[in-house]
């Protein structure tokens, strides 16, 4: 049983590789944004209303990440209840 759940968390290792770069990705867009909708050293309506198509693609982002995560978590077999023969 052990070896099972060794080579399950092997397998996630792609899953965890790629939640790091999209990870990397939206800290990226989310800096990006802030900048262009900051004036002032403040948010700006104006701004936020001229990039809006952005800020609602970065919420999406910023939704399936967290999907993504939750997903990771659970499949981790060391973070999930398990059933014992």
């Amino acid at each position: 049983m052990t070896q099972l759940r060794d080579e399950r968390a092997t397998n996630l290792s792609p899953a965890r590789r790629a939640l790091a770069v999209v990870s990397a990705l939206y800290e990226q867009a989310a800096h990006s944004l802030r900048a262009r909708c900051h004036e002032g050293g403040r948010l700006s309506e104006a701004r936020l209303t001229e990039h809006q198509q952005a800020a609602h693609g970065l919420a999406q982002l910023a939704i399936q990440l967290e999907a993504a995560r939750q997903l990771l978590d659970w499949a981790e077999p060391s973070r999930r209840w398990t059933r014992r023969s």
